[in-house]
């Protein structure tokens, strides 16, 4: 299992904040056209993708947010693709 966290904080305050709390994970920072790619505007937003790359849950949205997890698997294919 992999684990990516995208922010649109820059590297400094990224820097500062995983020296208190490290995460040893891939982190993408400055990603604020990742973060607009994909729509999200809550955060903070964990998804959940199977082998395939497919969202198979999306821990932040409310339940009746099925249409929103299609839209946003859509986006996510299309930004992997880049």
């Amino acid at each position: 299992m992999n684990f990516v966290a995208i922010t649109f904080e820059e590297a400094p305050e990224v820097t500062a904040f995983l020296q208190e709390h490290p995460f040893h994970f891939q982190h993408l920072i400055d990603s604020k056209s990742y973060i607009k790619n994909l729509g999200v505007k809550l955060y903070p937003k964990t998804l959940v993708l199977d082998q395939n790359l497919v969202i198979r849950h999306i821990v932040g949205l409310p339940k009746d947010a099925t249409s929103h997890q299609q839209d946003l698997q859509t986006k996510l294919e299309g930004v992997l693709e880049q």
